[in-house]
């Protein structure tokens, strides 16, 4: 037994040396394994070395960036995405909500990607700036039919952007139309003075007022006819 007590002198020795450096701390769970598999080596009379291993460093945590989002919808309640026009030179409207659904402060531009050709569609406001963390804005959505449109459901696409990010949200209104208006068309011109001197060489402007007395949209095309046995020839 004399080599397990020499084993056992050598590990007490090991101990006190830890101690006597101010080491009471160096006898950490991983001091403490070393300890109890050297005195078991011992009594079985093998030879081992014990390796020790300062604790292994956390890895440092890195702080999360900042959060975008944005999320679109109508007045909390998806069903009124749809609303039904009678006829279609009826302007209808959509209460939308901008929410920021991010982490930071955010500006959101609203636009409409997609929607009937010939309509008027447009939002108020077409952007908004400075929209806190978990804050809302609304924004209007007012549509107006082309005459002539045929009857049935037709989207319309809107969608929020955060400025200068790729972080968007995209809502579909729909308007149906129960009739179609079959448009007129019409003009009236008229001036308030039609007659006026004027001498030789010297000119003079008629101001004509243009009404469109149809029911659509529509373009007109002016000419002016010389009038008189001179006019032909010597008027411009």
């Amino acid at each position: 037994m004399k080599g397990v007590n020499n084993g056992w002198d050598e590990v007490t020795k090991f101990v006190e040396d830890a101690k006597s450096k101010g080491g009471r701390n160096m006898l950490n769970k991983k001091i403490l394994i070393g300890v109890v598999i050297a005195v078991v080596a011992v009594l079985i009379g093998a030879s081992l070395f014990v390796v020790l291993q300062a604790p292994e460093k956390a890895p440092e945590e890195t702080p999360a960036g900042d959060v975008y989002d944005v999320d679109l919808y109508f007045d909390d309640n998806p069903d009124l995405n749809t609303k039904t026009l009678s006829k279609t030179d009826t302007i209808v409207t959509f209460s939308i909500t901008v929410n920021n659904t991010g982490e930071v402060t955010e500006d959101v531009e609203i636009t409409i990607p997609q929607y009937p050709l010939g309509w008027s569609v447009t939002t108020t406001p077409s952007s908004i700036t400075n929209l806190e963390a978990g804050g809302t804005r609304t924004v209007s959505l007012s549509v107006t039919p082309s005459v002539g449109t045929l009857t049935g459901e037709h989207s319309i696409s809107i969608t929020g952007t955060v400025k200068d990010r790729t972080e968007s949200d995209t809502i579909t209104a729909k308007v149906s139309i129960s009739e179609v208006v079959t448009p007129e068309y019409g003009i009236d011109i008229s001036c308030d003075n039609l007659t006026a001197i004027i001498s030789p060489g010297k000119s003079h402007n008629y101001s004509l007022i243009i009404e469109n007395t149809g029911s659509a949209k529509d373009t007109y095309n002016f000419s002016v006819e010389k009038v008189g046995s001179r006019a032909a020839e010597e008027w411009s």
